[in-house]
């Protein structure tokens, strides 16, 4: 019997990875994802910004916008990301000089509810990895499925995401009267 569990240990070892590589492709792989967050840390990105024929315009009104939430122009560099296509608009990320001036840029964003109509559309986010995005988008679903399935029971609730970017969650907030 004694064998028999020593038999199939055996077998059992040769078919898994070793524990050393193992753990060494597991960390290396937690390395590269704290990496990723860490160069994000100072980008934002901003989605319905309507794009110009040149990118110099599109440079001035991210000075504009700049000027507007921080009235200073600290900006270190702004790309269009994906392919230009006719009908979308391209979002732009923008790369802070630290994540102080990008997180006092995303506290001043109740600003644009006085902005000019050129900036009344716009959404701001954090510049968030893949697999964030994926868990944001999975804590959304389950937050609009708690407000479907709550909504006839409670009218004056609802559930929203909330919370800083590595602890979101579903918070009950009170509803405004209209």
């Amino acid at each position: 019997e004694f064998n028999d569990i020593k038999v199939k240990c055996n077998e059992s070892k040769n078919d898994q990875i070793p524990m050393k590589e193992r753990d060494e492709s597991e960390s290396s792989q937690i390395e590269i994802q704290i990496n990723e967050r860490i160069s994000r840390s100072n980008n934002a990105v901003v989605f319905n910004l309507k794009e110009k024929s040149d990118s110099k315009t599109d440079l001035d009104n991210i000075k504009n916008l700049c000027n507007f939430i921080l009235e200073s122009n600290i900006i270190f560099k702004a790309t269009r990301l994906g392919k230009k296509e006719e009908d979308s608009v391209r979002p732009i990320k923008l790369e802070f000089p630290n994540s102080l001036t990008k997180n006092n840029f995303m506290k001043n964003l109740k600003k644009l509810k006085n902005a000019p109509d050129d900036f009344k559309n716009l959404s701001i986010r954090h510049d968030m990895t893949p697999e964030e995005r994926e868990k944001e988008k999975e804590i959304q679903r389950t937050a609009k499925n708690i407000n479907e399935t709550n909504n006839t029971a409670s009218k004056n609730f609802f559930y929203a995401v909330r919370g800083p970017l590595w602890n979101r969650k579903n918070v009950k907030l009170v509803k405004r009267p209209k």
